[in-house]
């Protein structure tokens, strides 16, 4: 049986944020075990780089403060939203779907 990957580029790194890409790098075997499919954090984008990174440790290369490193990556196939607010995060919701992102 051929394992089913499915990349995430997660969109700040606020206390959800950090929770989200916590329990998305912990927990991928158990998520995988249950639904058969494993996802990866591919990348994080948040604009405060220093404090995203005491938040949680990312794999090397999977930080950035660039949105376009999610928008023009065509692996990554689901874009979660995590930054809060209506204006900006409507603003980056609009273009994960322009850029044909499932979004969160």
């Amino acid at each position: 049986m051929t394992q089913r990957v499915v990349k995430v580029g997660l969109v700040g790194m606020g206390t959800v944020g950090s929770g989200v890409a916590k329990l998305l790098i912990e927990q991928a075997a158990a998520i995988e075990a249950k639904t058969g499919v494993r996802l990866e954090l591919a990348r994080v984008v948040d604009k405060d780089l220093e404090g995203a990174a005491k938040r949680i440790k990312l794999p090397a290369g999977v930080l950035s403060d660039d949105i376009n490193t999610i928008l023009k990556d065509a692996s990554i196939q689901i874009g979660v939203e995590l930054i809060g607010g209506t204006t900006f995060a409507k603003k980056v919701q609009l273009s994960l779907l322009a850029a044909g992102k499932d979004v969160v």
